[in-house]
């Protein structure tokens, strides 16, 4: 039975409860301006397929086993929203 994951929380991830290799792939960034970061992005897709439910979260660095959240954020097709965005901060 697969289990489905929770769902990420930046504090989650900064602490280190929500880790890659759990249903978390991380990407520091995400280059979909030339055909080998879309070739990537396409084998991260196809991995996930493969192995059932997970979540691609981009701006986070995983160094060494930890995470920390990257000083560099990309916004993927989405507007930023600051209320949105503090949906996933835990309180």
């Amino acid at each position: 039975m697969n289990e489905q994951p929770l769902v990420p929380t930046i504090d989650g991830i900064l602490s280190g409860l929500v880790v890659e290799g759990q249903g978390y792939e991380f990407k520091a960034l995400l280059n979909l301006d030339d055909q080998r970061g879309k070739s990537n992005f396409i084998d991260d897709v196809v991995a996930f397929l493969n192995a059932g439910p997970g979540h691609l979260i981009v701006g986070v660095h995983e160094k060494r086993g930890s995470s920390r959240a990257s000083s560099q954020w990309r916004v993927i097709a989405m507007p930023y929203n600051a209320a949105s965005l503090q949906s996933f901060r835990t309180t």
